[in-house]
């Protein structure tokens, strides 16, 4: 049984105030609007209710997934056409849901099913025909082994262009005979987590890299009790981990208190790291409470979208769920440079050019990007997207944007590239 480990509430606020003590009154050249960066805004055909991770190939075809619709569209990129891809159902090679569209070779995608354990498609770009997955079978052992790793099985969401899947655990088995010493104590199952790796062609499995363990939850006091109220997400205010897939199977993983990139060799295991300096910003009482707020509100529409979905699936009505107990976390002394939201804002790269989600401001504002180059190590410039523009994917052809309109639909933008 894997040992409880406790750490206190926001070690990571605690180094971000040490980064600002030694790097006091730090100018940087102000954002560029991603509009004024671009060589050119291409607008794509369709209409979408909510795009996810399109995959883009042979710099003319794209992928792209609506969640919402749990369709799939191939959009032909020069000659400007939209069709529907690949077959919707529970055949060999059909797709049931959507949760992602990641380019697993040159000319194939994987369709994620957006959560542990499910069967997930790899699918011909061209035909529309593909195979069956299911990873599960080589992550579970058998007996208690089988019972704990299905909760821990992870869930894949990003992939190289070598045929390998890569993902993590949201979550973990609960805790045994646990207890609190205090409410905001902070309660992790291990000290690092594992980026857990899925060879699609060999069906083999195995870990690539570690890194220290995100926070599952704030618990309140006494022993565990899987009703017990829990912590509201820090958002945009955690200093979390992500990390990144290249497409040469590269691993990128920076650390959101510090800004350390940490770059993981994928076929000899060296590692180099880098950090890049920041000007840390102060949490207002008012941006903090406006979140605490939101939030609030947030898990509670949750809930209830959960419970109306359940509700169709079943035909029965359910009762509505009453609004969950939360324990407010202490406001952070400042934000964190990368504004990763654990996960929510994931990076993208092109090359050796890596998209990292930064703040510049105090939310809620705009998203902000740093460009670093990850072969030397330096931010080339900082990008500011518009209010309502949400970043899809980042290729050799520019960045991908979801414009969300009056009608409350989406439509895809592609901010050309500037030519070097």
């Amino acid at each position: 049984m894997m040992r409880l480990q406790v750490v206190f509430s926001y070690a990571a606020a605690v180094l971000i105030v040490a980064c600002a003590k030694r790097q006091t009154e730090l100018q940087f050249p102000p954002p560029v609007a991603i509009a004024e960066w671009a060589a050119h805004v291409d607008t794509l055909p369709g209409t979408y209710t909510r795009v996810v991770s399109p995959s883009q190939f042979h710099d003319s075809l794209l992928i792209v997934p609506d969640l919402e619709e749990r369709l799939l569209w191939r959009i032909h990129l020069g000659e400007r056409t939209r069709e529907p891809f690949a077959s919707k159902g529970a055949g060999p090679g059909e797709y049931t849901r959507t949760g992602g569209a990641v380019r697993v070779h040159a000319d194939s995608v994987a369709v994620m099913q957006g959560f542990a354990n499910a069967p997930f498609p790899v699918i011909d770009v061209a035909s529309g025909r593909g195979r069956t997955h299911t990873p599960a079978a080589y992550l579970l052992g058998s007996g208690t082994e089988a019972i704990l790793l299905s909760v821990t099985t992870p869930i894949f969401r990003q992939a190289d262009s070598l045929g390998r899947l890569y993902g993590v655990s949201s979550y973990g088995p609960p805790p045994q005979n646990a207890s609190r010493e205090q409410p905001g104590t902070q309660t992790v199952l291990s000290e690092s987590t594992p980026i857990i790796r899925y060879d699609v062609r060999h069906e083999r499995v195995d870990t690539v890299a570690e890194y220290p363990a995100t926070v599952l939850a704030l618990l309140a006091p006494g022993s565990y009790d899987a009703n017990a109220p829990r912590a509201l997400s820090l958002g945009p205010y955690g200093a979390y981990y992500s990390w990144y897939v290249m497409p040469d199977g590269d691993l990128v993983i920076v650390d959101g208190a510090t800004y350390t990139v940490r770059i993981i060799d994928a076929d000899t295991r060296t590692e180099r790291e880098f950090s890049l300096r920041f000007t840390p910003i102060p949490v207002s009482d008012s941006g903090w409470d406006a979140h605490v707020k939101r939030s609030t509100k947030g898990r509670v529409a949750l809930l209830e979208k959960t419970v109306r979905d359940m509700s169709a699936q079943t035909g029965k009505a359910l009762p509505r769920p009453t609004a969950p107990q939360a324990l407010v976390p202490e406001k952070p002394a400042v934000l964190p440079p990368v504004n990763s939201g654990d996960g929510m804002r994931p990076m993208h790269a092109a090359g050796a050019e890596l998209w990292i989600p930064v703040h510049r401001a105090e939310p809620p504002v705009t998203m902000f990007y740093d460009l670093v180059d990850i072969e030397r190590g330096t931010r080339i410039i900082t990008l500011e997207l518009p209010a309502n523009h949400r970043l899809l994917n980042v290729t050799s052809l520019g960045a991908y944007v979801a414009v969300r309109d009056e009608d409350d639909l989406e439509r895809i933008l592609l901010y050309r590239r500037p030519s070097k």
